[in-house]
């Protein structure tokens, strides 16, 4: 190198930089490509059926206790819905693929759980029967099967899952139910607190409690559309949660649950 020109060692030093700066610019287009086929494949995946294998029961067992510690954890939600009697939902730990439930299962115990939620607000409204003032709020309630079972995003989800020739119907059937628990938001007084049980007269109840059948009806129509081994064992799911629930409940307060969850089937 001492026996070179200058002029020669600066034309390799120039050569060297634009090589370096080529590659560089070529490397993150490729990195690039890569990452964009690479999201495009997870969102073509993201929606193909489930696997039919059927779980073992330790393994579900295990996917439920995980689902309840994860709600926990979640500012004691879950606890705050045994109290109620209406069960909080899952949405949260069910949207996480850590579950191991197939994805159809997933929106799926969403949706019976607010077909059972339906038939818990009704026999609360006709009985008066509530643990505490907070669980008196009709539009509470029905503020939490709308947001937080995400009920609309869960709809379309399963349509995905239903017969091609129903999923309209599906959708048609769940934007029902979907409407019918809105205008019982919007029906009533708009203060948040102005539809509470025992403060309303007979006709209201009786308006409330057909809208929460319609609104059961219609979801029962969504789970008809389904297959029937996944729907079966959606149902396994929640009657495992519930009978922890019960048992964590007599054990907390000392007595059965007050308004228990008994059916996820339409009436």
């Amino acid at each position: 190198m001492r026996d070179l020109p200058p002029s020669f060692i600066l034309l390799l030093l120039t050569v060297h930089l634009l090589c370096c700066s080529v590659i560089g610019f070529v490397l993150p287009s490729r990195t690039d490509g890569w990452r964009e086929r690479h999201t495009q494949t997870q969102t073509q995946t993201s929606f193909r059926r489930p696997s039919t294998r059927q779980p073992s029961p330790s393994a579900l067992h295990m996917s439920v206790t995980n689902t309840r510690r994860e709600n926990l954890g979640d500012g004691g939600m879950w606890a705050l819905g045994i109290m109620a009697g209406l069960l909080l939902p899952l949405s949260s730990s069910y949207a996480d693929s850590s579950t191991g439930l197939p994805p159809i299962q997933k929106p799926l115990v969403s949706i019976l759980r607010v077909i059972e939620a339906t038939n818990q607000e009704e026999r609360l409204i006709r009985s008066g029967k509530f643990r505490d003032a907070q669980r008196a709020n009709i539009k509470l309630a029905v503020s939490y099967m709308l947001d937080n079972y995400r009920l609309k995003e869960n709809i379309q989800i399963l349509a995905l899952y239903a017969p091609q020739d129903r999923q309209q119907q599906v959708r048609n059937a769940g934007g029902e139910a979907v409407d019918s628990l809105t205008t019982l938001l919007e029906y009533f007084d708009p203060r948040a607190n102005s539809l509470k049980v025992g403060d309303i007269d007979r006709t209201k109840t009786d308006f409330i409690a057909r809208a929460l059948k319609t609104v059961r009806d219609r979801l029962g129509d969504v789970v008809d559309a389904l297959p029937a081994d996944e729907v079966a064992k959606a149902k396994d799911v929640i009657a495992l949660e519930n009978k922890m629930n019960a048992e964590e409940y007599q054990k907390y307060y000392g007595e059965p649950m007050l308004n228990a969850p008994t059916t996820t089937e339409k009436t």
